[in-house]
């Protein structure tokens, strides 16, 4: 059984008085652990295609699998529940909590689950962004860099078995996007976690074992890469 499968799923809006299809009629397997880059020119449907996987945003028609169960069948609850502690979620904008420092962003989601993180690893993810010294700063404190930093940062510090991530490494520089990228094949190869990564960046898409390009809100090529 795939670990995440999407069947004939496609995202309608309305602009003005005219339909505009984000995502159309996409189909797609996912085997728990694969690490997967989705590519693609501005626009052609990779966000929305995140957004419906990770329960953010009902698909106008088509369904969403995640380990057999259909994603949008369920209970209010039970997607809230999916969300936080089922997936973790990179968006392009931070959505962090101005009156909380960076530490306690990072740890947010395992604080509303009543979660306990270990010192160690949450003190790893710090290290490995560069962010050690900015534990206690708040978010008007840091660089839009440093946020992102952060906001990737709390995506992974839960482990979740699916990690959704859109440009994370978008304002890093080549070191840290290096080290990053390490962390993500790390927690991949140990723990399966399944990622699907949307990347302009050919840097970030070569470390992926297969890529998915998306244009005009279709799937145009699906190969593996290594």
């Amino acid at each position: 059984m795939c670990y995440l499968q999407l069947e004939n799923i496609s995202k309608i809006y309305v602009s003005g008085n005219e339909p505009v299809a984000a995502v159309s009629d996409v189909s797609l397997s996912v085997e728990q652990g694969e690490f997967i880059a989705v590519t693609g020119p501005s626009g052609c449907g990779k966000s929305t295609l995140l957004h419906m996987i990770g329960g953010l945003s009902r698909p106008s028609g088509g369904s969403v699998y995640v380990e057999g169960a259909s994603l949008y069948r369920q209970k209010a609850a039970d997607l809230a529940l999916y969300r936080r502690r089922k997936v973790g979620i990179v968006y392009q904008f931070y959505n962090l909590v101005p009156e909380l420092t960076a530490g306690e962003n990072l740890i947010l989601p395992a604080l509303m689950d009543r979660r306990r993180i270990k010192k160690a690893w949450v003190d790893r993810i710090l290290e490995i962004l560069g962010m050690e010294d900015k534990r206690d700063c708040y978010p008007d404190q840091l660089s839009g860099g440093q946020q992102q930093k952060i906001a990737l940062g709390r995506a992974l510090v839960t482990r979740p078995p699916l990690l959704l991530a859109d440009e994370p490494t978008g304002n890093l520089d080549s070191a840290k996007r290096d080290e990053v990228l390490e962390l993500l094949a790390e927690l991949n190869a140990r723990e399966e976690m399944t990622v699907l990564l949307v990347t302009h960046d050919p840097c970030v898409a070569g470390i992926a074992r297969r890529k998915i390009h998306m244009a005009d809100g279709k799937i145009v090529k699906d190969e593996e890469t290594l």
